[in-house]
């Protein structure tokens, strides 16, 4: 099945990452580290321009092989943040559901905006019928955008996330369509 690599959900545009997107990723990543790397892998942040390429080209390849879906989010036509399904399971019908906002647009709705939109893209797109927000416990900003955007809080997973050589609980969040 073909997928739509841009489509809008109130009134921001999603596109699918691309290397097209590197320089504003790449100044998104370094204005955004440290809120990143509080609470994500270093993967989402590479350290230079040249790795910031490898990046999306590999997300790419994750979209060639229907294993994740990487989004770039734009307002107008300033990048607000990145989104992603992943972590899909076929069988079961369930995925992954990421985001961050850059740290410039903090503060303005964009992470229930991403959140919801990408729902709506993996219930109706990829025909998934559950996503998961799996969130550090102490990342407080991201479990009210998770709840902001509709999803139920389910309880808390010991020990589900593994960052920055430990290991630490996770609120288990869903979306159902």
């Amino acid at each position: 099945m073909q997928m739509r690599t841009q489509f809008y959900h109130q009134n921001i545009r999603f596109e699918a990452l691309s290397e097209a997107h590197h320089h504003d990723y790449w100044q998104s990543v370094e204005r955004s580290r440290s809120q990143i790397e509080s609470w994500m892998s270093t993967y989402f942040s590479p350290e230079t321009e040249e790795a910031t390429r490898t990046f999306l080209r590999d997300r790419k390849a994750d979209w060639q092989n229907g294993t994740a879906y990487y989004w770039s989010v734009f307002d107008n036509e300033v990048l607000v943040g990145l989104g992603f399904i992943n972590t899909i399971n076929t069988r079961h019908r369930f995925a992954n559901l990421g985001y961050w906002v850059d740290t410039a647009q903090t503060g303005r709705g964009y992470g229930t905006k991403i959140a919801q939109g990408l729902a709506e893209f993996a219930f109706h797109d990829v025909g998934l019928c559950r996503i998961e927000l799996v969130i550090d416990v102490q990342n407080a900003g991201s479990r009210k955008v998770a709840e902001k955007a509709g999803a139920v809080y389910e309880g808390t997973l010991r020990n589900r996330l593994y960052l920055y050589d430990k290991s630490c609980d996770a609120a288990m969040y869903s979306l159902i369509p």
